[in-house]
């Protein structure tokens, strides 16, 4: 019987390759785990600011005079405005029907996110 030994490396090592990488993927137990406590705020707060996007633009960089950029705020600052649009001592009929929506947890990432991304005036 005649073997093909480059033939049976290659799939040894193709398999070997695809079983490393198998527990790799975005959202993948194993790669989630490895995140530290910074990064899964960002990523947490980068996934919700997609409904922010609209207004706020891509990156929190608004392109419409009438509706801020939040990107590069201080992190308290934006807390603080989306506490107080969600308990309603801020009122804007679009912001508070947003943030009246929002957990604690929800509010803490996409103040983080926004507060960790360049601002308009930035050289980053």
């Amino acid at each position: 019987m005649k073997v093909n030994y480059s033939l049976a490396i290659l799939s040894v090592f193709g398999g070997a390759v695809l079983l490393s990488l198998s527990g790799c993927g975005p959202g993948s137990p194993s790669s989630e785990g490895e995140l530290n406590e910074e990064q899964l705020l960002l990523q947490a707060g980068q996934q919700r600011s997609r409904a922010c996007m609209g207004c706020h633009g891509p990156k929190g960089l608004s392109r419409v005079q009438s509706y801020p950029s939040l990107a590069g705020r201080p992190q308290a600052y934006l807390e603080g405005r989306l506490r107080a649009y969600r308990s309603g001592e801020r009122s804007d009929p679009m912001m508070s029907s947003v943030a009246r929506n929002l957990s604690d947890e929800d509010i803490t990432a996409l103040s983080y996110y926004y507060a960790s991304l360049p601002g308009a005036d930035s050289n980053d």
